[in-house]
C-alpha cells in the first residue's frame, strides 16, 4: 500500500499541535470571517475557499475504513511496509519542507 502525497502532508499537519489538525491556519479563518463583517462584499475566491472550509469540517480526522482494513491485514500478516518506500517519502518530505 503507497501513501499519497495528501496522506503524508497529513500525518505532518496532525504532528503538529499549533494547527490542531486544520488544514487552514486559524489566522487565515479569521481573516475571512473579519473581511465579512466589515460589508464588503467577498470575491468568488473568497466563496470558493468558504465551500471548500465547509465540506472540510465535514471530512472525519481519520477514516476508520481504512484503519480498520489495514488493522485486519497487520492481523493476518499481509501488510507489508516497503523500507525503501518509507525513506523515499521521508526524504521527499523533508525536501518540500525546505522549499517552503
Amino acid at each position: 500500500m503507497k501513501i499519497s502525497q495528501f496522506e503524508s502532508g497529513q500525518a505532518g499537519a496532525d504532528a503538529c499541535p499549533s494547527q490542531q489538525g486544520k488544514i487552514l491556519p486559524e489566522e487565515f479563518r479569521a481573516s475571512l470571517y473579519r473581511e465579512k463583517r466589515q460589508g464588503r462584499p467577498r470575491t468568488s475566491r473568497e466563496e470558493a475557499i468558504e465551500v471548500a472550509m465547509k465540506a472540510l469540517e465535514e471530512v472525519p480526522d481519520v477514516r476508520e475504513d481504512l484503519v480498520e482494513e489495514i488493522r485486519a491485514r497487520l492481523e493476518r500478516g499481509e501488510y507489508r511496509v516497503d523500507p525503501e518506500e518509507v525513506g523515499e517519502m521521508m526524504v521527499r518530505r523533508m525536501r518540500a519542507d525546505r522549499i517552503r
